[in-house]
């Protein structure tokens, strides 16, 4: 809600940027301030770069309209997008991503169904209105999160959130390759500067922290515990 309100009072561009842009830094605060995970350095560099990359690449398409209100509105999405990361993170030490993401999405199905009675839903009539309405649930909202929250089960929640920052770098380059749009300089180089963040912090380090180990199943800790006879023997 926060973000497509964003957008529609400050701009596409401007609203994307600082939505997607502000998460990973929100991710990365939660995460130290709740859970006492300090982000590394490869982490805070990575992060910086691929913010910087975003704005060349966002910032190409012009017409920036700044109204704070906006601006506060993606402040509050990318916020809400940390949250749900960091909480997930923590929740996937007791349930499956698929399950968490279902349940996620289920409650906040429940939260905006009274919007449904206060909205014009004329255009679901229509074919097309229909076919973007199924691409929207299925492809852009439960494919890619159940995707996410499976990565998620794998690394940090600010990496996770950081590396999301590949949307940007996937819509131009659809748009370059399927829709014939020409990027500029600046958009160019804010891609490959987005794309070296993303494969360095995705890429494999042993000084990096990785995620936390999972805790072990009560089978492996009961395989674990002596024998009697071997407790006897001592």
């Amino acid at each position: 809600v926060c973000f497509f309100a964003a957008v529609a009072t400050t701009g596409v561009a401007l609203g994307t940027l600082v939505g997607i842009g502000s998460a990973p830094i929100s991710a990365g605060l939660l995460e130290w301030l709740v859970q006492g995970q300090r982000p590394s350095k490869r982490w805070v560099m990575a992060t910086c770069l691929a913010v910087l990359g975003s704005a060349l690449l966002l910032g190409d398409e012009g017409g920036w309209q700044v109204h704070w209100g906006g601006v506060l509105l993606a402040l509050g999405a990318g916020a809400s997008f940390a949250v749900y990361t960091v909480a997930g993170r923590s929740l996937l030490q007791a349930v499956s991503p698929d399950g968490y993401v279902a349940l996620a999405f289920a409650g906040g199905g429940v939260l905006l169904a009274p919007l449904l009675f206060v909205s014009d839903l004329r255009w679901l009539a229509e074919p097309r209105g229909l076919l973007v309405a199924l691409h929207l649930g299925l492809i852009a909202t439960a494919l890619s999160y159940v995707l996410f929250g499976r990565g998620l089960a794998r690394v940090q929640a600010a990496t996770a959130t950081t590396l999301s920052l590949a949307e940007p770098l996937t819509a131009a380059l659809l748009g370059t390759v399927v829709l014939g749009e020409r990027l500029g300089a600046a958009a160019v180089l804010g891609a490959a500067l987005l794309l070296i963040a993303l494969a360095w912090l995705a890429w494999p380090s042993a000084k990096s922290p990785g995620a936390p180990a999972p805790a072990p199943s009560p089978a492996q800790q009961a395989r674990s515990l002596p024998s009697s006879g071997e407790t006897k023997s001592l």
